[in-house]
């Protein structure tokens, strides 16, 4: 997981996020028409892509205070279904079941959207 302290913020912008066009991955600063990412509601992978480029970005993030981690829902659903699935033979992973664990990532992701532990 990233933490903190690998995506340095400078200088904060004071632009309301919730006033802003766009979905909850990016959205459009009405003052600089710059894209803002958040690099909660993305991927591990999604975010090494964004950050891998040559352009200044301008992201948010929410972080716990007490390790620096950056609360990433999707990508703690994904590791935890990969260790769960990890040496199981493809016959347990019955079509019923991949939906249920379908289920359970979307349920993580919205509890953890709405501040749910």
């Amino acid at each position: 997981m990233f933490k903190a302290d690998d995506f340095p913020v400078p200088a904060p912008c004071a632009e309301n996020w919730d006033v802003m066009d766009g979905d909850a991955r990016s959205r459009v600063c009405a003052r600089c028409d710059r894209a803002v990412h958040d690099l909660t509601m993305m991927r591990m992978s999604e975010v090494a892509r964004l950050v891998s480029g040559a352009e200044p970005l301008c992201i948010r993030y929410q972080y716990r205070g007490s390790n620096g981690r950056i609360v990433m829902p999707i990508a703690a659903v994904e590791a935890a279904l990969h260790a769960f699935t990890r040496g199981l033979p493809g016959a347990l992973l019955s079509r019923g079941s991949e939906r249920t664990l379908r289920m359970a990532r979307v349920a993580a992701e919205v509890r953890e959207a709405f501040g749910e532990e």
